[in-house]
Formats: structure tokens, sequence, C-alpha cells
């Protein structure tokens, strides 16, 4: 396989619960946005009820 490929993780079943990341350190979908905050992807400048949409729909996933 070339080092340029990358097998992205299906989205589905993210509400079967985690850990999440390879280290296991995102034990909710809230904790990851928190702990990759900037170097995979922005959610700053969401507020707290859009942030609780955007994992409401992660989950129906």
């Amino acid at each position: 396989m070339p080092w340029w490929y990358r097998d992205t993780p299906s989205l589905r079943g993210l509400r079967m619960g985690g850990p999440y990341l390879s280290s296991n350190r995102g034990h909710t979908l809230r904790q990851v946005f928190a702990l990759t905050q900037g170097y995979m992807g922005e959610t700053s400048h969401l507020t707290e009820a859009e942030l609780s949409d955007l994992i409401a729909f992660l989950h129906t996933l």
C-alpha cells in the first residue's frame, strides 16, 4: 500500500461509543473535539447548542 494512502475510518456506528482517537484519550465526541482543536478541524466557532447538534447528528450515523 502506498505511503500516501489513508484508510479513513467510517463515521457509521459512532454512537456505539468510544474510546476514540488512536490514543484512546477521547472518551466522548465532545472530548475528541476539544482534544483535536486546530489540527483535525475547527469547532471553536460553534456555540454549545451547535456543537450539541453536531454530536447528535453524528450519533445518527
